[in-house]
């Protein structure tokens, strides 16, 4: 669960559910995340966006081990595990106030500390080939491969993700070679040249359409794919001139 991608209005009710006339459009009972973690890992991403409103009751959820769906009555009993991944120190984020300290000692029972990309450039191979294999992209060579852990990476994972997608984009369906990579870093650095083939942008529409493709329809989720919002997703492939009814109807 990206938490930084759902409006806070609505973070709740995708967390425990709801149940049938809890508000207005709540025309059926719905599980939430947190049901259909049952016996598996909830994993809520960007946790350090969580609202301070519904840190309570999450509190509650992992202290007794129950949710309850929003307008319901009863509780449901619930087990999974639960790993919760933030960008600031989890004690820069209770400091300042943006994490309640009864939160922050019941998630912090193990702490992991993932260092920044530049600081394991021998990881950059594999992150940029299983990135790849996921989007169904053009593999890249080993040349390539090596120009990409000549960089420092200040956005780490993300900023390696969005270069590659624009080296994509610029190969014939071949590899991503040398000069693909360096192409893209320039676009990053704001030096980007013409593109031939169309703009960035049009690219860039062009992939949200396949993701929403490969999503079967469902926009909700080809957001949580891209890391955008849902009326990201719209603009950009209105702009491609695709249709942009959510064939799952959400």
């Amino acid at each position: 669960m990206n938490v930084a991608a759902l409006p806070e209005g609505v973070i709740e009710s995708e967390l425990f559910g709801t149940v049938r006339g809890a508000y207005t459009g709540a025309v059926t009972d719905r599980s939430g995340i947190v049901e259909t973690a049952e016996g598996g890992t909830l994993f809520p991403d960007e946790a350090g966006d969580l609202p301070l409103a519904v840190q309570p009751k999450l509190l509650r959820m992992l202290e007794y081990g129950e949710v309850r769906r929003v307008g319901a009555t009863k509780a449901t009993l619930v087990r999974f595990r639960i790993l919760v991944a933030v960008q600031a120190d989890p004690t820069e984020l209770r400091r300042t106030g943006r994490w309640r300290d009864d939160l922050y000692y019941r998630v912090t029972s193990v702490v992991l500390r993932v260092p920044p990309l530049r600081d394991r450039r021998s990881d950059i191979p594999d992150i940029a080939l299983a990135f790849l294999l996921s989007r169904k992209l053009p593999s890249v060579t080993q040349e390539a491969l090596e120009v990409l852990q000549d960089q420092l990476w200040p956005g780490n994972v993300r900023e390696l993700q969005q270069t590659l997608l624009r080296a994509a984009f610029h190969t014939d369906g071949g590899k991503i070679i040398v000069e693909h990579v360096r192409r893209a870093l320039a676009i990053e650095a704001g030096n980007d040249a013409p593109l031939g083939r169309g703009t960035l942008a049009a690219a860039r529409s062009h992939h949200v359409r396949e993701v929403v493709a490969a999503c079967a329809g469902d926009t909700r989720k080809a957001a949580e794919e891209l890391g955008i919002s849902r009326r990201q997703v719209y603009r950009l492939m209105k702009s491609c001139g695709a249709a942009v009814m959510d064939m799952r109807g959400h």
